[in-house]
């Protein structure tokens, strides 16, 4: 109970800075924390049942499915069919690797180990889905010019689409290759550490966890693959032609609020006019032009200006002054 209570307090802390800085997660944050404290204490509630009966068993690996599809349906938005596409894809990366598994012998198909390792494999596609579908979208929006120059070189929309394609597999599976290469060297695998506490010899313990870590890779590269090839489709049209999703790029999501604040930011930086009180002292007078027949004109012929305000009227000096001023400025200028 200890570790609950210092988790939820680390977890308020994120909260918090996610909010100072204004991420926009603060609130996906606390919502994710509670999902995961209902759902396991579900899950430690009805396992034992799911265990004994293969019937539950198939139904709960369906409903990891479903929930795998919507979360990563919900990262592709923009796409049509975006939750049967992902839903496509990790169901094809979860099959290729759990049914090898399961005839050959490397796991039993008893729901007490069938369970465990299915929810492995479809998360693990979930994830790579949700990162290639992302990037893949990105992707496309930024290098749209590139996309045209080589639609108008006449290849195909798919040739086309082949290096942003290439560009998102490899990004989503950046983080399990970091995983995978760094395993026993940074991290212990959940896993590797259950079955340690569980009475398992090291040696078997290492194995089973190096035969899921390999079974994720093949996973997530096949779901990777599989996503990349529903949504090249998706974004092609007839006369190979190239569709950008609405709303597929974070930056031309907050272009809007970035131009303002630029604007904002450049009419803070200008100085802004004197207000207008009814006198001419405060008014920008424009500047008298140099005379183009004189190299340097002298100050006495300069025009005078003088402020005029409604409590005070010119004196009759002042007016001889300035009509004396202009009629100087005439004949130097004559």
């Amino acid at each position: 109970m200890t570790g609950v209570l210092v988790s939820t307090g680390l977890l308020a802390l994120a909260v918090a800075l996610a909010a100072a800085v204004r991420l926009g997660v603060a609130r996906e944050l606390a919502v994710a924390a509670v999902r995961a404290g209902v759902q396991l204490a579900v899950v430690g509630l009805v396992v034992a049942v799911v265990f004994e009966q293969a019937g539950l068993a198939a139904g709960c690996i369906a409903v990891m499915l479903t929930a795998a599809a919507l979360t990563a349906g919900r990262r592709l938005r923009p796409l049509p069919r975006s939750r049967l596409r992902a839903a496509a894809a990790i169901g094809a990366g979860a099959a290729a690797a759990l049914v090898p598994l399961l005839a050959l012998g490397a796991f039993s198909t008893q729901p007490r180990e069938l369970v465990p390792v299915a929810g492995i494999l479809i998360g693990g596609a979930m994830a790579a889905c949700s990162l290639t579908g992302r990037r893949l979208l990105e992707a496309v929006a930024d290098g749209l010019p590139a996309i045209e120059a080589r639609l108008a070189l006449g290849v195909s929309a798919r040739t086309a689409l082949a290096p942003a394609l290439r560009n998102a597999v490899a990004t989503g599976l950046v983080p399990t290759l970091d995983q995978t290469k760094n395993v026993g060297l940074v991290t212990l695998p959940g896993t590797f550490v259950g079955l340690l506490l569980g009475g398992a010899s090291p040696a078997r313990a290492a194995a089973v966890q190096l035969t899921v870590l390999l079974a994720i890779l093949a996973v997530q590269t096949i779901a990777a693959l599989t996503l990349a090839g529903l949504v090249a489709p998706a974004r092609g049209r007839p006369g190979e032609r190239v569709v950008l999703p609405v709303r597929s790029s974070a930056v031309a999501d907050g272009l809007p609020a970035i131009e303002a604040r630029l604007a904002l930011a450049r009419s803070r930086r200008t100085p802004p006019a004197p207000p207008f009180n009814g006198s001419l002292a405060n008014a920008a007078q424009p500047r008298w032009p140099r005379n183009p027949g004189l190299s340097w004109c002298p100050p006495s012929i300069r025009p005078r200006t003088w402020a005029w305000s409604p409590s005070r009227r010119p004196s009759h000096r002042s007016l001889r002054r300035a009509a004396a001023g202009r009629a100087r400025t005439r004949h130097a200028v004559l």
